[in-house]
């Protein structure tokens, strides 16, 4: 050697018979046993982060480990021990630490790496996401499946390949309540059992400062279930958290709560929650108020505290998944029985190829339903660490089956037990009251209600405002339903007949007077029968489903669809479904930045005949229009209504007469009887709609028509008269082939000589 610059050190120095009788467990308490422990690098034992005694790792490069003498652990073994990382202080440059054991006296290789003599201690995992038929349950939770640290990585399109050998250290920072220590508990794999075996925790740091430490570490299996995930092994007992008490020699809780309710509007309690990993509240505009957004380059995962489920049916809860998402990135719901220790699949959720958000129900196994679950939503794998590739959680329930309302009413808030989903939309003051009011583009905007037990007499009826005020590029509204059960989920958000999300147009296709002599009555007016979607190239034609009263085109809702420029107007339709429980949701997808808005929603059927078409249905109960007023709980027209009623367009349109135009204007095309009409050429709907008249002194109903070019085939315009403020319609008078000018003259039926009568022109 060469003077003094060639020391070495040995230690912990042993001659004698190779049958020495090995510890069956190691502690590690206050100061460091080296009859247990070998080699600490860069480790000492002193005060750390509100703890009298851990052993605190410090320094800013190379390897730093922990690592046991030959221990022979019997069956059903574990490894538990309190983390800290940075005591509340993230660090600059995350690492991960590794758990190995090895078969061998452990001299040799120090390499971060799983070769001889060193193994990682977990088998590989098996992932829910690729394998969610054969991957029922697994060990801890896995971290995510890439990262990169110091002058290392590992990065793995699934999963890393040992899973919970690897801890990240931003997943042990702080908890989401500003705790620093998190305590780690893990069982030993089978094969570990009665067998010399030497153990370590070891690190690469990379060049940074920041300190770590363990305290009250223990491997053996003194203490059964480990605690049962809910205290520490110490000596050989359990020492219980708080809450938890001693039996059997495990820690129990006689106060489980049985249900939990979490909107995240206020600050959420560890009473309900253990743990929140790569979470923080949000704003997100997919449900109302606040939720919980999950991004970033951690670990990704919510875990509820242990519950009593004995009597509990489902989890139900609205997920959010961002369009940044690869396909891969699915969410997995899951549940431990042993504190976290092993878990149990309940269901996965896709990743989208677009955002949207879904209100999930999962069914509770009979497994599931007992003394002492966690649940934990979990994302095992994420292609990004960016915040764009994130996903969300809101209004979050567990426990016993709800009794579903018999109705639902928006008015000035979004109640979460009526409405579970309102992507985009929040309610706020727009165009003259507090309503829903959508905006954003080329994003899905919907309102998704709870499910709702509805009656035969059920109807729907709320104002609608497009635009207010301000015009642009058409889009759909359309209203779908959904059957619903427990266990049934909606998934993908769809603008079809919603045979794969589940959801269904809410009013049946309806018949066309024009091209069925047998159509004489019909719901709502039809939108027309041929129109090209802006946003998807789709078409609606004649004897294609998704025409009809469940869409709603915005160039009809818009202020220049209604005589007098009114911006809001009330739409109020009968369901006709038959009774049973529902789910209902108004979806758009927009091409436009203009804002559209919902008033005044009522789903339900305690206002008869949904108020007759003639008034709103406000806490149950009619609240009619001008003109009209309450009997026998609903609303018809009062006394006082025009007997007369007479149109010749050489003035603009008056509210005296009209209700509502669009598709038209008035033109100086000649029809006989003067020298101006209205005049229909526009792509969106056509018709024309009267004020309520008294008719029950009139006879007939005389008009002038001119079709200049004629009709083509299928096309035609329908005369038709309501009863019921425009729900419902009947035919007076139908005009297919002819062209050229007519003077049409019909007698009124005796059904349309009544008190309140609306006439009505339309083009199908």
């Amino acid at each position: 050697f060469n003077n003094n610059n060639d020391p070495w050190a040995v230690d912990d120095i042993y001659i004698g018979p190779s049958t020495l009788v090995r510890p069956t467990e190691i502690q590690l308490g206050t100061s460091i046993d080296f009859n247990a422990f070998g080699p600490t690098p860069n480790g000492a034992m002193q005060p750390f982060c509100g703890r009298s005694s851990a052993l605190m790792f410090n320094g800013s490069t190379g390897l730093q480990y922990l690592e046991t003498m030959p221990v022979n652990i019997g069956d059903n073994g574990f490894i538990q021990f309190d983390l800290a990382v940075g005591c509340g202080i993230a660090p600059t440059q995350a690492f991960v630490l590794e758990l190995h054991y090895s078969n061998t006296s452990g001299s040799g290789s120090t390499t971060l790496a799983a070769s001889d003599p060193w193994y990682y201690l977990l088998p590989a995992p098996c992932n829910p996401n690729s394998s969610p038929a054969s991957c029922q349950s697994w060990i801890g939770t896995a971290n995510p499946g890439s990262f990169s640290g110091g002058s290392f990585s590992f990065s793995n399109s699934i999963l890393p390949t040992y899973g919970n050998s690897i801890l990240l250290s931003s997943d042990y920072v702080s908890t989401f309540w500003g705790q620093s220590w998190t305590r780690v508990t893990l069982p030993l794999p089978a094969h570990l059992g009665n067998s010399n075996r030497r153990y370590r925790i070891v690190t690469q740091r990379p060049a940074i400062n920041t300190v770590w430490a363990i305290s009250n570490l223990y491997i053996g299996s003194g203490c059964p279930s480990g605690c049962s995930g809910r205290g520490s092994c110490v000596g050989g007992t359990c020492a219980c958290d708080n809450g938890y008490t001693l039996f059997n020699n495990t820690c129990v809780s006689a106060n489980m709560p049985t249900v939990i309710s979490e909107s995240f509007e206020d600050a959420i309690s560890q009473s309900n929650w253990l743990s929140v990993l790569g979470g923080n509240y949000s704003s997100l505009t997919f449900t109302s108020g606040r939720c919980m957004r999950f991004a970033g380059s951690s670990s990704r995962r919510l875990t509820t505290v242990d519950l009593d489920t004995r009597n509990a049916s489902f989890v139900e809860y609205t997920l959010l998944i961002s369009s940044q998402n690869s396909g891969i990135s699915q969410i997995v719901l899951s549940y431990s029985l042993d504190g976290g220790m092993t878990w149990q699949s309940l269901s996965t959720s896709n990743g989208p190829t677009g955002s949207f958000s879904n209100n999930i129900v999962a069914t509770l196994p009979p497994a599931a339903r007992a003394y002492g679950v966690r649940f934990q939503w979990w994302q095992p794998t994420f292609s990004s660490q960016t915040s764009s590739e994130f996903w969300a959680l809101d209004d979050i329930y567990i426990g016993p089956d709800r009794s579903p309302p018999s109705e639902v009413t928006l008015q000035t808030s979004l109640d979460s037990n009526s409405f579970v989903n309102s992507l985009n939309g929040n309610v706020q003051p727009f165009c003259g009251r507090t309503a829903l009011n959508f905006n954003g583009t080329g994003t899905y905007q919907y309102l998704d209600t709870v499910p709702i037990n509805i009656t035969n007499n059920a109807f729907v009826q709320f104002e609608l405002n497009m635009g207010c005020n301000t015009t642009y590029s058409t889009f759909f509204l359309e209203l779908q339903a959904q059957n619903f059960s427990a266990g049934t989920q909606s998934s993908s958000v769809t603008l079809d007949t919603g045979s794969s999300s589940g959801f269904y147009y809410a009013l049946p296709t309806p018949c066309n007077p024009i091209q069925t002599t047998t159509c004489r009555t019909w719901t709502f007016t039809t939108q027309p029968a041929y129109y090209t979607l802006p946003y998807q190239g789709a078409q609606y034609v004649a004897g294609f489903a998704p025409i009809g009263g469940s869409i709603f085109m915005s160039a009809d809702y818009s202020p220049a669809a209604f005589t007098g420029g009114s911006a809001w107007t009330r739409v109020t339709i009968p369901l006709r479904l038959g009774a049973g429980l529902r789910r209902f949701r108004f979806v758009a997808q927009r091409t436009t930045t203009n804002a559209w808005a919902i008033a005044n929603l009522y789903i339900g059927s305690a206002c008869p005949v949904g108020c007759g078409g003639k008034g709103s249905c406000v806490a149950g109960s009619c609240v009619c229009d001008s003109g009209a007023q309450l009997a026998n709980g609903t609303c018809v027209s009062a006394p006082g209504l025009p007997t007369f009623f007479f149109e010749s367009f050489s003035a603009p349109l008056s509210t005296d007469n009209w209700l509502f135009e669009n598709g038209g204007t008035i033109s100086n095309t000649v029809v006989a009887g003067g020298p101006n009409s209205f005049y229909m050429t526009q792509s969106m709907t056509r018709r024309l709609v009267t004020q309520d008249l008294d008719t029950r002194n009139a006879t007939l109903i005389e008009y002038s028509q001119n079709v200049p070019n004629g009709l083509t085939s299928g096309s035609g315009i329908a005369c038709a008269f309501s009863l019921d403020g425009g729900m419902t319609w009947t035919l007076i008078d139908r005009t297919t082939t002819s062209s050229g000018t007519t003077v049409r003259i019909n007698l009124l039926p005796l059904a349309a000589r009544a008190l309140g009568v609306r006439f009505q022109w339309w083009q199908p």
